[in-house]
Parts: structure tokens; sequence; C-alpha cells
């Protein structure tokens, strides 16, 4: 654990681990300098010793989930300022320098750069084809609702004020903090530099998965915050519609019958079309059945919650 005693450093980086072997090259990327610390946080279910090398510092998170994981590692940071990554991030040279660059132009509270990819797998192309179609929609905004963990920067006194995040949310955590940050006043910016290299799914299955559990927790963070779901800074039109179209595909068929739900269908891969000029044919797929599984764990999540009220 970092020396809380000793003088305060300009910059934590902050990185929960459960175990992604990405890790490695990520920690090489950002080498070591006397005015910044790295935590890794291991969060491993069934953790095993592990030799990292001689500048991060190691602490272990008994508790699952990445929202408990960068806490841990808030509360033992002693930067100015706390930059956070994702383990199968792996930052581009001079990133954090950036990011104190970036974050010292803007007086920014909070701010998040790019998040690209180098994988060629048609998966994961899709899945990158829709984080550019979402980061080019924050930097039209500049100033954001929404920010993502896998990478960015915070004041530290910022996110500490603020409580940290919310361990009981197990995905939706960085939609969380940036509502309640957003509904304080706080500054948060997107930036174009400072970019990180993410390892996404490369199976079918993983994704869908992954969109249904996102929608379940954020069902939670939605009914929280009511007032902050018009500020989606973050969102493309074209997917909000897309879900809308699934809520309406069963009672199309009972009035339309098949006529109708082919309509539906057609209307749901034309919603796909922009992302199908970077993530290839399989967006024409892909798009409605993420959009599917995003609205079906939004309308878990939200049954779950009224139930759980009752």
């Amino acid at each position: 654990m970092p020396d809380t005693s000793s003088e305060e450093l300009l910059a934590s980086v902050i990185i929960p681990w459960c175990g992604e072997e990405e890790l490695y090259e990520t920690l090489r990327t950002l080498g070591s300098a006397d005015w910044f610390e790295i935590i890794v946080v291991d969060n491993r279910r069934n953790p095993t010793p592990v030799a990292l090398g001689p500048f991060p510092h190691l602490l272990r998170e008994e508790t699952p989930g990445a929202a408990a994981a960068r806490n841990g590692g808030l509360a033992a940071a002693r930067g100015e300022y706390i930059l956070f990554l994702d383990a199968d991030c792996v930052p581009q040279e001079g990133w954090v320098e950036k990011m104190m660059e970036q974050m010292r132009a803007t007086g920014a509270d909070g701010l998040q750069g790019p998040i690209l990819s180098r994988q060629s797998q048609a998966v994961a192309r899709y899945v990158q084809a829709e984080l550019d179609q979402r980061q080019k929609r924050l930097a039209l905004y500049g100033r954001i609702a929404l920010i993502s963990t896998g990478n960015c920067a915070f004041r530290r006194q910022v996110v500490t004020d603020a409580g940290g995040f919310d361990p009981t949310l197990l995905a939706g955590e960085d939609t969380e903090l940036s509502f309640r940050l957003h509904s304080e006043g706080r500054q948060l910016f997107y930036v174009t530099s400072a970019a990180v290299w993410h390892r996404h799914p490369t199976r079918i299955l993983t994704l869908l998965q992954r969109k249904c559990r996102y929608g379940f927790y954020l069902a939670r963070v939605y009914r929280r915050y009511r007032g902050h779901i018009t500020e989606n800074t973050r969102t493309p039109r074209t997917q909000l519609a897309a879900m809308g179209l699934w809520v309406v595909f069963l009672p199309a068929y009972l009035v339309f019958g098949l006529q109708g739900t082919a309509c539906i269908l057609g209307l749901l891969m034309a919603t796909a079309l922009p992302l199908a000029w970077k993530g290839g044919p399989i967006a024409l797929l892909l798009s409605p059945l993420c959009t599917l599984m995003n609205t079906a764990g939004l309308a878990c999540g939200w049954l779950w919650a009224c139930l759980r009220r009752c």
C-alpha cells in the first residue's frame, strides 16, 4: 500500500485487475516517474501470487466489481489527480503526460479520452464502430454528461467528495458517478488525445451478454437519475430509435401480423446502416441484436427494482 504519510504526488493511475493479460503491456507502456504512481487493484476471484515489477502498488479488494476495486485504489491514492484505466486497455505512449496536459488546459473536474482498437475480428470491428459513433458525438459536445472509466481522469477531491463509485453496481457505475457529478455542476469534458487501445469481445454471445448485463444495471441508474436521461450525450439517436422499435415489435405483430414485424425489422436494419460503414456487414445483424439485449436488460432491471420496492 502507498505510504500516505509522504508528500502527495501529482497523479495516481488506478487499474482494477481481474487477470487480464494486457496488464503487463499496460505497465510497460506507462513506465515510471517520481511524479505519478500506479495502483493495481487485484479483484480476481481466486488470486494467485504474481510479480508485476517494482513500480505498481498492488492492492487486494475482496468485494467483486470494478466499482469496489476503484474505490479501494482511490482510498490508497496520493495523487492530486486520479487516472483510471481498465486492465484490458493499453495506453498510447505518454498517456499520463497527455492526460495531465488536458486536465490543466481545460480546467476540467473530469475528462475522457478516446478508446480505440487494434483488432481485426468482425465482432471487435463492430464494437469499435459503435464506440467511434459515440465518441464522435462526445467530441461534438465537448462538455459531456457521461464519462467511461476505461480511459479517464478526475481531480481526486471531486471524486472523494462525491463518495466514490457505487459498489452495488456491477456495471454502469461510471454512468452513475457521471450523473452524480454532473448534477453537482462539475465540468466534464471529452478530449481527442490521450487514447488507449482496448480489447473488445470477439464472440457474439459474449457481446450480447455484456449488453444485457449493462442494461440491467443501467436501469437502476436511470431510476435514480430520471431527470438526467435526456442529458445522455453519448448514445446515438439511431440506437435510441432501435430500442424504441423493439418496444413496439410485439404490438406490431399483434396488430399488423407478419407485415408489421417485417416493417419493424426493416427499420431496425436501417438504423444499423451508419455502423455498417466501419463495422462491416455484420453490423446489420449485430446492431439490432445488441439493442434488443440492451432493451431486455433495461426492462428486467427496471422490473427487478420495482419488485424489490414492493
